[in-house]
């Protein structure tokens, strides 16, 4: 494997790999603009870009469409205003009430952040590249011989890659916790150059989302090991990878379905929604988490506060007449029990915890939802 990485340059598969992991990370931050921030405009520039990424011949060209990709990004995010107790207010310097740009006025670079969002989202890279590089060392592979990042003695360029596709993941994270609840005044100090800094105390809060970004890395650190292992000529006689990250090899033994399996042509990724990759059907699940996880209940106030907006939008007079609790009772609910779980998650995006409830018949799910049921159902009026 070490063998097949160092010549992955020559062989094709670096380029194949950093395009990959570069259109992953593209589709997730147009995803998270166009829902998160309601910016059609900026995700339209990043599916360009996305598709332009597709053309591309070396790493220079994929480096300037994930470029350009990243200004419509970031720019979404300049003005997000950040939220304080009242309290407070008089003691906030004014810099630090916005996100602002991810280019610090000292290194002129994302390092050394000059304002709390920025320091908390470099705190979380530093962790996610932290896993990443485990990750990676796990699989047997070098974390210094990268497929897009120049090779460095002061970074691990094969972590820096594998963290690009997660880094959305982060992002929305932080946009979740920013939009969630107000920062606290201590959490943060600055230094005199105007650095601001996490308190310790904070710092060892959010390194508790290790095992976010540790569960999410490792389908695609897997995805990358297959991909050098299958551009190695004697691969047919080399046993196929171990899955020591994800385990679907013992899933498999077990006849489980699992998280990585060949297929022809393009393949889904769930996250959150559906992502393309060329090989291998790759679903990571999100860890779960105790219910007084601080992430667990960023999740909960996030899906519910849409669900709440999803209510409040909806009109009553868009459901038929026909299509009364009884209908729903008698008619719609009993077919639910030949529908698979995930197809009733996507078509209401819900969690699967409420699709199986719903599925069972142990509940009743909004009105709003009785169409689309029915027609999964197929269930017409009269």
């Amino acid at each position: 494997m070490r063998r097949a990485q160092s010549l992955a340059e020559s062989s094709g598969v670096a380029s194949r790999i950093a395009i990959e992991l570069i259109k992953q990370k593209l589709l997730a931050q147009e995803r998270l603009v166009r829902d998160k921030f309601l910016d059609d405009s900026s995700a339209e520039v990043i599916s360009s870009q996305r598709h332009a990424l597709m053309k591309a011949t070396s790493r220079e060209e994929i480096r300037r469409c994930e470029a350009h990709g990243a200004l419509a990004y970031w720019r979404v995010w300049h003005t997000l205003v950040l939220q304080y107790p009242r309290s407070e207010s008089q003691r906030i310097p004014e810099h630090w009430r916005v996100f602002g740009s991810r280019i610090s006025p000292l290194t002129k670079s994302p390092r050394v952040a000059v304002n709390p969002a920025n320091a908390m989202l470099n705190y979380l890279y530093a962790i996610l590249e932290s896993e990443a590089r485990l990750a990676i060392s796990e699989l047997g592979l070098d974390p210094g011989l990268g497929v897009l990042h120049s090779d460095s003695r002061t970074r691990d360029s094969l972590a820096c890659d594998l963290m690009e596709p997660i880094r959305p993941q982060v992002d929305g994270f932080l946009l979740d916790w920013l939009r969630g609840g107000s920062l606290q005044r201590k959490w943060f100090f600055e230094e005199r150059d105007g650095n601001c800094r996490l308190t310790g105390e904070f710092a060892a809060e959010l390194s508790e989302t290790s095992k976010l970004w540790k569960q999410a890395l490792g389908p695609f650190a897997e995805w990358m090991l297959h991909a050098l292992w299958s551009s190695n000529s004697s691969a047919s006689r080399i046993e196929v990878p171990a899955t020591r990250l994800t385990q679907d090899r013992k899933r498999e033994a077990k006849g489980i379905p699992t998280q990585l399996s060949p297929e022809s042509g393009s393949i889904q990724r769930a996250l959150v929604t559906n992502i393309f990759c060329d090989e291998l059907r790759i679903i990571p699940k999100l860890a779960r988490l105790d219910r007084f996880d601080p992430v667990a209940q960023s999740r909960r106030a996030e899906s519910q506060r849409r669900q709440v907006a999803a209510q409040r939008a909806w009109n009553p007079t868009e459901k038929p007449d026909w299509l009364d609790e009884k209908t729903y009772r008698e008619r719609v609910q009993p077919q639910l029990l030949r529908i698979a779980a995930p197809k009733i998650m996507s078509a209401l995006s819900i969690s699967e915890p409420y699709a199986q409830r719903i599925r069972g018949g142990r509940c009743i799910p909004h009105p709003r939802h009785w169409q689309r049921l029915a027609t999964i159902v197929g269930v017409l009026a009269g």
